[in-house]
């Protein structure tokens, strides 16, 4: 199980590091409407 997070961790990291090459203002969008917003 921790393989896995730590694989996973691993390509979300290297998947941000590609959008702030390509996008870098991608982490200050927020694509989400108000009807897709999870309640908290």
């Amino acid at each position: 199980m921790l393989v896995t997070v730590d694989r996973l961790t691993e390509r979300i990291g290297t998947l941000e590091s590609i959008l702030d090459d390509e996008h870098p203002d991608w982490r200050q969008q927020d694509g989400r409407s108000r009807s897709e917003e999870v309640p908290s």
